[in-house]
């Protein structure tokens, strides 16, 4: 009897892990899902300039076009308009910060990892 309580606690425990380690695919609640999928694409080509795939001017000039679809996001509320301010202005910064490591003014990723863990926080419906 007792393996078996054990047996199913361990089913138990290795499911919460499995469904906690599952990647969001959609808006969190309040966020358009324009704003949600824009966002994602900014961060997926940050991720990849932190990965060596892209030099920062790669990255910079990948990324700026997005911003300015931010604009043309449809929002029903205001909760989805302040969502879609907080990610483009998190997409500008990380232009602004690529750019600068482009042209040497600023040589650390540092700014630019910092800048895709508060566009990721905002992408899973955290506000800080």
């Amino acid at each position: 009897m007792k393996r078996l309580i054990a047996l199913f606690l361990c089913a138990v425990m290795l499911t919460s892990l499995c469904a906690c380690g599952q990647e969001q695919t959609s808006a969190p609640d309040g966020m358009a899902e324009g704003t949600y999928t824009l966002g994602a694409a900014v961060l997926e080509i940050a991720e990849d300039y932190l990965a060596g795939n892209y030099s920062a001017q790669e990255a910079a000039e990948q990324i700026e076009p997005y911003c300015t679809s931010f604009d043309t996001v449809e929002t029903a509320d205001s909760s989805e308009e302040m969502y879609n301010a907080l990610v483009q202005l998190s997409a500008e910064a990380l232009v602004y910060n690529l750019t600068t490591i482009a042209d040497g003014t600023y040589t650390d990723d540092d700014q630019v990892e910092s800048d895709c863990e508060v566009l990721s926080d905002y992408l899973a419906g955290i506000q800080e």
